[in-house]
């Protein structure tokens, strides 16, 4: 997706006839690559989804519902009808494939897959909800922007889960109760199948190269502890629920990743957790206890590491502003010396030249007193009383 949102940016338009119409063929070229693209994830999202069972015979976590949300959030708004087209054609093909072996298209089954509203609403509500997340214009490096993302993937996993459950309580003839709780387990489902889509997006769109590798093995180590202490702590005590001693090294795991990391720390422990539950099956786990704890898990580190992460970047503009206001008061400093041992030089400078100008008028002064008093001896002599 993160291919897509460059690969399908908008390009320059033509003015020529022959220009025009290899636009057209370009931005159409597009679109089907968009559909294309966006049913080949989803499925290959729900297919994952319905393996990754960390108890039998449960999905734990429906990764369509995040690739849904980014797929809206990622792409233009001019490609929404064909994510629209892909999601109803060639995603619903595949999942029909998928649980009955084939895939029929006609257009009755067309029809009736466009008037349910267990198929429609979902993308629909998606689509809107990061309508209105994009009318918002948040700031795309503040902590606004992930607040907002997440209680909109609040919001569109509700509703959802909501339109699941009446689909099964109506099909089924279930209590209120029942309804109730297919409505939670649905929800709490696609919200963590939201932030798991959502952690994958965060780390490989802020990362690159070394630090992506790097990240990448701190995942594999991660999941490599866990599994690995759990197998012991099993071994050792022959204990058949290892889920306390793996929450426990979970709680560990998460503060420091998001120290070193943060945000992506966060969504680093929840990938992991999720790939080990698949990889442990703990089976003596109550299913609701198991989601509970890594929704619990995922909401707790995605607003502490984005505080966490807002934290830090405070502070690395205040240390910044400190730097700089300490280069200016030594700057300030240097030109104050400067300018005090510039005025210290130039009094003793304009001393200099008053004492000898002081000399050269006492010096003239006294040759213009003898030549006074010679003019006066030259006088006549009734002048020279008046003179003196």
């Amino acid at each position: 997706m993160l291919l897509l949102s460059k690969f399908f940016h908008p390009g320059t338009a033509y003015t020529s006839g022959e220009g025009k119409l290899t636009s057209f063929l370009h931005a159409s070229l597009k679109q089907v690559a968009a559909c294309v693209i966006f049913a080949l994830a989803m499925t290959v999202s729900y297919f994952i989804s319905i393996s990754m069972e960390a108890i039998d015979n449960t999905t734990s976590w429906f990764l369509p519902a995040g690739v849904r949300v980014y797929a809206f959030l990622l792409l233009d708004k001019r490609f929404w009808p064909a994510l629209l087209v892909g999601e109803f054609t060639l995603f619903g093909m595949s999942v029909d494939y998928i649980h009955h072996g084939s895939a029929v298209v006609s257009v009755s089954g067309m029809v009736e897959y466009l008037t349910d509203p267990l198929r429609v609403i979902p993308p629909l509500g998606a689509m809107l909800g990061v309508a209105y997340l994009r009318h918002k214009k948040p700031n795309q490096n503040a902590i606004e922007v992930k607040w907002w993302l997440m209680a909109i993937m609040v919001c569109i996993t509700f509703i959802q889960g909501v339109l699941r459950a009446l689909t099964h309580a109506a099909e089924d003839a279930l209590s209120l109760l029942q309804t109730a709780e297919l409505t939670i387990g649905y929800w709490i489902g696609d919200l963590i199948g939201c932030f798991l889509v959502l952690s994958v997006v965060l780390i490989v769109s802020q990362s690159r190269g070394l630090r992506l590798l790097q990240k990448g093995i701190v995942l594999a180590l991660l999941i490599a502890g866990l599994v690995a202490l759990c197998e012991l702590f099993v071994w050792l005590t022959g204990a058949s629920n290892p889920f306390y001693l793996f929450k426990l090294l979970t709680l560990l795991a998460l503060p420091i990743c998001i120290y070193y990391y943060n945000l992506q720390g966060a969504m680093l422990v929840l990938l992991g957790v999720c790939i080990s539950l698949v990889l442990l099956k703990p089976q003596a786990v109550v299913f609701w206890e198991l989601q509970v704890f890594v929704l619990s898990l995922a909401i707790s580190g995605f607003l502490t590491g984005s505080a966490f992460e807002l934290v830090k970047e405070k502070t690395n503009k205040l240390r910044e502003s400190v730097m700089t206001l300490e280069k200016n008061n030594r700057e300030i400093k240097r030109l104050t010396k400067q300018l005090a041992t510039a005025t210290v030089a130039t009094s003793e400078t304009a001393m200099g030249e008053c004492v000898s100008k002081a000399a050269e008028l006492e010096g003239n002064l006294d040759n213009a007193g003898w030549q006074t008093f010679e003019l006066i001896a030259k006088l006549p002599a009734e002048h020279q009383a008046t003179a003196q």
